[in-house]
């Protein structure tokens, strides 16, 4: 059964964190979506991971064993001290969709050195060729992907400002 990557994330911050709480400011996210993360991931194993108490917590026997193949997993992914390495490419249908990635990116260069950012403007009627074709790994589009084996998120919405010439 494949696990989602984002719900196993929350599990090794929650655990690296000591916490909910903690976790979530590390991954940008709110308390809530950590806790549905988690709540998600239980779920789909049927088993519980931690004992919650107060903003704490401690691993079940099941969390302690996901915990030892989650470090080995991003061991092998090269997540370990020296943070991830190899390529991630990004694309973005508008100059919009490429400024607003620009600070995220930024993020995540500085947090790993190894690894070799790219950002591109694709096509705008059609960035999904991008990841069809392997020149992206992800791509921010204004329109829904509707292709099999692409998964779309929404990721909120952007403010256009109107600019004119004075005449």
């Amino acid at each position: 059964m494949p696990l989602d990557a984002d719900q196993l994330d929350a599990f090794w911050h929650v655990v690296e964190a000591g916490g909910f709480h903690h976790a979530a400011a590390v991954l940008h996210l709110s308390q809530p979506a950590v806790t549905q993360r988690i709540r998600a991931l239980e779920t789909e194993l049927g088993l519980r991971l931690f004992v919650r108490a107060g903003r704490g917590v401690a691993l079940t026997d099941a969390g302690r064993t996901l915990r030892q193949h989650v470090h080995q997993l991003r061991q092998a992914l090269g997540d370990g001290a020296g943070g991830l390495a190899g390529r991630l490419a990004l694309a973005a249908g508008t100059a919009e969709g490429v400024a607003a990635l620009v600070p995220a990116l930024a993020a995540v260069g500085a947090a790993h050195p190894a690894l070799d950012l790219q950002l591109h403007l694709a096509d705008p009627l059609d960035p999904a060729a991008w990841l069809e074709d392997g020149r992206a790994d992800a791509v921010l589009s204004e329109l829904p992907a509707r292709r099999a084996g692409l998964k779309a998120t929404k990721l909120g919405e952007l403010d256009y400002v109107l600019v004119a010439a004075p005449a």
